[in-house]
């Protein structure tokens, strides 16, 4: 199953600030951006299903339970 490239797709904004994160699907895939990069900017692409399982869990990842210095 070949990844769709999302040109031309219908991104959902999260939020309208301007550094929002977007989220568009095609098919079995599902792709997240940040709004503030614009449209040619960096794209993470999942599976529909690992989607879902990073939603289902995404409380799993907060700053206190992953530890670590709070500096990138």
């Amino acid at each position: 199953m070949q990844r769709p490239t999302f040109q031309g797709s219908f991104w959902h904004t999260l939020c309208n600030n301007g550094q929002c994160p977007q989220v568009a699907r095609e098919g079995e895939w599902i792709a997240l951006r940040n709004s503030a990069d614009g449209e040619n900017g960096p794209v993470v692409v999942f599976r529909v299903d690992e989607w879902d399982e990073l939603v289902a869990n995404i409380g799993d990842f907060t700053s206190e339970k992953l530890g670590g210095s709070s500096n990138a």
